[in-house]
């Protein structure tokens, strides 16, 4: 008399000897210590709590909500300082002298894409003046785009490291022709990081301390003395502006206390962007951000996460962040 063959799904030996539930609830024990650990491993990395949109991007509500003559105006202005500027881009890769056949192949490349992407700005600015439709459209990964009846074009700068301040000069140019949204036709003061436009400040000198230059909301900057004082005003007035634009930012990202340890605030910069990253806690969550004068300068951050933390409260502050000897 012959056995009947086993069916290999019917009967399978449980592992090391146990029965089929004690098996089934390792099993599970064993799901659920892997899904901790990959939860576990997902809420310690750090995370990027807001994103601070550049200036261009700062308009685009507004232009899908206006008029169309003002989304062809952006248009035209935007693709004009964008064949400008790549064009300067092939100038000064011509007159490059690259070491070895390695670098000359990488500069050829280059040079191929950068003549290629300036022949597609220069037929979008051509159809531009026969368009009947300019549209414009924001995606937080990616350069904001136009399409010009249909036909896409990217906003890409050739230099990084210049896109905040070439796109600021844009939107000011904008804003003296058309109302832009929240300042009565000038830029958003986001992004009009400029030395003349602090709203208050002036020099205030106490004996037995050193000269400070204050702004109207109590942001202070000492130095050594009185000498070039336009130079360190603006400096302080750049300070001041970059500080009043992270509270929005804060406000938008809808951060609850305990995300926020004001004395862990640190900055760091952008891989491969134009912008910051602004460390707010120990887990090194952040936010990021265009703040250059904040990077370039030893500041006390202390100092300014007491401003912020006070400002974010509604409450007035009066901090020194920035000793210059």
């Amino acid at each position: 008399m012959h056995e009947s063959p086993v069916h290999p799904h019917r009967r399978r030996a449980a592992p090391f000897g146990l029965g089929r539930i004690e098996a089934a609830v390792l099993w599970s024990l064993w799901v659920l210590l892997a899904t901790a650990l990959v939860a576990g491993t997902a809420a310690s990395a750090p995370r990027l709590l807001h994103n601070q949109p550049s200036p261009l991007e700062t308009l685009v509500p507004g232009l899908n909500e206006g008029p169309a003559e003002a989304r062809f105006d952006f248009a035209v202005l935007v693709l004009d300082a964008l064949i400008v500027e790549h064009q300067r881009e092939l100038e000064r890769a011509r007159v490059e002298r690259p070491r070895g056949p390695a670098s000359q192949q990488k500069v050829q490349r280059w040079r191929a894409a950068t003549s290629a992407f300036l022949h597609d700005l220069q037929m979008a600015q051509a159809a531009l003046y026969s368009a009947r439709e300019v549209e414009v459209h924001r995606d937080p990964h990616v350069p904001l785009r136009l399409r010009i009846d249909g036909a896409p074009i990217w906003l890409a700068w050739p230099r990084v490291e210049t896109q905040w301040s070439l796109e600021q000069n844009l939107v000011e140019a904008f804003c003296r022709h058309h109302a832009c949204a929240g300042s009565g036709g000038t830029a958003p003061e986001s992004v009009a990081v400029r030395a003349g436009r602090a709203n208050g400040g002036s020099w205030t000198l106490v004996q037995g301390r050193l000269p400070a230059w204050e702004s109207a909301d109590g942001v202070r900057c000492e130095f050594g003395d009185l000498s070039d004082r336009l130079t360190k005003a603006g400096l302080c007035q750049r300070l001041t502006m970059e500080l009043r634009s992270l509270v929005p930012l804060f406000q938008e990202a809808a951060l609850a206390a305990r995300d926020i340890q004001w004395k862990q605030l640190a900055i760091g910069p952008e891989p491969g962007g134009p912008q910051h990253r602004l460390k707010v806690n120990d887990r090194g969550d952040y936010l990021r951000a265009a703040l250059p004068t904040l990077a370039r300068e030893s500041v006390d951050w202390i100092a300014i996460g007491q401003w912020l933390n006070a400002r974010m409260q509604g409450r007035p502050a009066r901090v020194t962040v920035l000793r210059v000897l």
